[in-house]
């Protein structure tokens, strides 16, 4: 168990009704925007789903939300009431959520004794895609006394949430050979403000995932401003995307070159089925899922993925990880994984070496 306060507006009535949280984030970005068919692709919304949105809460307010010209490229801006409502809710959020943030870290901590008290641990970690953190998370879940929660998201999220204590483990990866320094940047900031450990998990091969036989001719990330070649890509923050931006900022190529950049999918196994399909020429992702879907891969890196542990994680589980890391057992499934070898596997790496 893990507990996370959060705030919700509710808007009284003849019923109360919660506020749809994905409103405020829509009304920002049409401010930004001045468009609500880009605020609406910004925060991940259809067109008609977001205007639904905005006529649904203009009825229960009994207010104008957004005032808009002629046509749906005239463009939108926001009443004096929607600003006033943006206003309000990042005050409201800015004030009270550190309250609530340190409210919460007490009921956990006093969770957290519990559960050890009671010979039973949680611990939650979250990981971006890779094939070998599911094998040590099924190694890891076979021991009795620990309830371990694993999800996956993209790198820079993961240390972003460690460094604001929302998870016990961050899994991130990074290129051996730095194409672009500035990637590591917020990679670095993160894990000096959570004073994290740092485990050495294995290192990858990534590169260029095409179609069999490789029929466009692929051989460089320079051929993806081809026209007749589409792109699948990562997911904003996750460790692919920001490498993925790096070679092009290398290469000084601008992303809308590419055909299907924003084109996202979320596991390199995703990236590679959409290759499979047909529906793209090209994606960046491992080695392994290439082979997996039996499609061409053109190496471009290597990379080593790593554990990031906050300071405040049970010794006896970092032993236990340790442990499970440098088994030989563990080991050897590295070694059968295309593109994967096992080196320095379970060794500290020290935050001052890490990206030496």
């Amino acid at each position: 168990m893990h507990i996370k306060l959060g705030l919700q507006w509710f808007a009284d009535g003849h019923r109360r009704k919660p506020v749809d949280r994905r409103l405020f984030p829509l009304l920002a970005e049409v401010h930004n925007t001045g468009s609500i068919g880009r605020a609406a692709t910004a925060v991940g919304l259809s067109y008609r789903f977001a205007w639904g949105l905005i006529r649904n809460w203009e009825s229960a307010f009994g207010q104008t939300l957004l005032i808009t010209g002629r046509g749906r490229r005239q463009g939108a801006r926001l009443s004096d009431f929607a600003h006033a409502l943006l206003t309000q809710d990042k005050t409201v959020h800015t004030q009270l959520l550190p309250v609530l943030d340190e409210c919460a870290a007490r009921i956990n901590a006093d969770l957290n004794l519990a559960q050890t008290q009671a010979g039973t641990g949680h611990v939650k970690i979250l990981a971006s895609h890779d094939l070998v953190m599911n094998l040590l998370v099924g190694e890891l879940r076979t021991h009795a006394g620990w309830d371990i929660d694993y999800e996956v998201h993209g790198s820079l999220g993961n240390l972003r949430a460690l460094a604001k204590h929302d998870c016990d483990i961050a899994g991130f990866h990074f290129p051996l050979e730095f194409p672009d320094k500035s990637m590591l940047e917020h990679y670095d900031k993160y894990l000096r403000r959570a004073q994290a450990g740092c485990l050495a998990v294995t290192t990858r091969e990534q590169g260029l995932i095409v179609q069999a036989g490789n029929p466009k001719g692929i051989q460089s990330i320079r051929d993806l401003t081809r026209r007749s070649v589409r792109f699948i890509n990562r997911q904003v923050e996750s460790g692919t995307r920001i490498l993925t931006d790096a070679l092009l900022r290398q290469e000084g190529i601008k992303p809308e070159r590419i055909s299907g950049y924003l084109n996202e999918e979320y596991t390199h196994n995703a990236v590679a089925a959409m290759v499979a399909s047909g529906a793209a020429d090209a994606g960046m992702g491992l080695k392994a899922a290439a082979r997996q879907f039996h499609l061409d891969f053109i190496p471009l890196v290597r990379e080593r993925y790593c554990l990031a542990l906050a300071p405040e994680l049970d010794g006896r589980f970092s032993d236990m990880l340790g442990k499970a890391l440098r088994s030989s057992d563990l080991k050897k499934k590295i070694g059968r994984i295309p593109g994967y070898h096992p080196s320095g596997i379970g060794k500290a790496v020290p935050l001052d070496r890490l990206f030496a």
